[in-house]
């Protein structure tokens, strides 16, 4: 996870759209989100789980779609897609878990901002960037101050 941040940090300081100390400010945030790591990442996750890849058969029956990037991990991450993407749908989905403590709530902003700042990195190589400004927003949102 911490070379991901690394890369997603390099990739962010290179945009020169990262807020004021983005670094320091992740730094500070690294040291209280990895102790948090180690008692997760055991669940299956789509990984890239946006709400588009499950789908509701007639019979009520969920079914997933688009399962290549399926594996064990935290089921945050998945969240965290839905955050990005389909935003006005997390609070929906939130309803369906258990109340999410302070350090889940905590894993949640963080893997957002990863995953905002890949989906910026993506969006600016694969599609010159239309909806880059947006992801590199969603990121700022994430990080603490």
């Amino acid at each position: 996870m911490l070379g991901w941040l690394r890369h997603a940090l390099t990739y962010w300081l290179g945009t020169g759209r990262a807020p004021h100390d983005a670094a320091g400010r992740l730094s500070r945030w690294w040291r209280t989100v990895e102790p948090l790591l180690a008692s997760r990442g055991r669940q299956t996750i789509l990984f890239d789980g946006k709400p588009e890849h499950l789908l509701l058969t007639g019979n009520n029956q969920l079914t997933l779609i688009d399962v290549e990037d399926l594996r064990s991990g935290d089921g945050l991450m998945d969240l965290a897609v839905i955050a990005l993407h389909e935003p006005a749908t997390l609070p929906g989905v939130l309803a369906g878990y258990a109340t999410l403590n302070p350090q889940e709530n905590t894993l949640l902003a963080f893997y957002t901002l990863l995953r905002a700042l890949a989906a910026a990195e993506w969006d600016e190589t694969q599609f010159g960037g239309r909806q880059r400004d947006r992801f590199l927003q969603v990121a700022a949102r994430c990080l603490p101050a």
